[in-house]
């Protein structure tokens, strides 16, 4: 849902909260480290939400994060083939950086928090600010009401990846496993279709892909 994207996320309002309420988390190596821990967690999640928007409006399906990470190189190749050389591989060096733009403007950010919460006055509106949303967030979940103004969407995707990717990693196990238990593995080719008597065979895929 695109317009979730607007709403007001939770996870950024218990990062202010605890950098108002923390002073240790304002200054030193501990806030530099706070910083850049907020920077990463924030990027993986902006990558991983684009490349799930991205997979369910092309191929109009959930967004796997151990599957889909193979589509990388067919994105290449699209961008490439459709845009031409110099402007794909543009395009590709400006989603290659984008996640270190996103890592960079987060770290900045964090960081001018850091020092604006230094300000009493600062720090007591913060408060109060992120009390409010909390009480907002708290107030929607009871009423079972969605899409409301602050959401916790960031904790639930990462939630939803993780559930996704150990569901394929088994499946690609159990896959395994049964290619290792077949018991026409040791037979040479030449007599699995011997029955045939020369016959041919067609074998056909009939693949979609995506909202074709």
């Amino acid at each position: 849902d695109w317009m979730r994207l607007a709403s007001v996320s939770l996870e950024v309002v218990v990062v202010f909260a605890l950098l108002a309420l923390v002073p240790r988390l304002r200054d030193g190596r501990l806030g530099v480290c706070g910083a850049v821990l907020f920077a990463v967690a924030t990027t993986v999640v902006v990558v991983l939400k684009a490349a799930e928007l991205t997979v369910i409006e092309v191929l109009d399906r959930p967004f796997n994060p151990l599957l889909d990470v193979r589509l990388t190189t067919s994105v290449m190749h699209l961008l490439t083939g459709a845009l031409g050389g110099p402007v794909g591989w543009a395009a590709i060096t400006g989603m290659a950086l984008a996640p270190l733009v996103v890592c960079a403007v987060s770290y900045v950010a964090v960081r001018r928090v850091q020092r604006t919460l230094n300000d009493r006055v600062a720090r007591h509106a913060t408060l109060a600010a992120c009390a409010v949303l909390a009480a907002a967030f708290a107030i929607q979940q009871a009423s079972g009401a969605g899409g409301g103004i602050v959401s916790n969407d960031a904790s639930l995707a990462l939630l939803r990846y993780t559930r996704a990717a150990n569901e394929a990693a088994r499946g690609i196990e159990r896959m395994a496993a049964e290619i290792a238990d077949d018991r026409w593995r040791g037979v040479p080719a030449h007599r699995m279709l011997q029955e045939l008597r020369g016959a041919d065979v067609l074998l056909l895929f009939v693949e979609s892909y995506g909202r074709s």
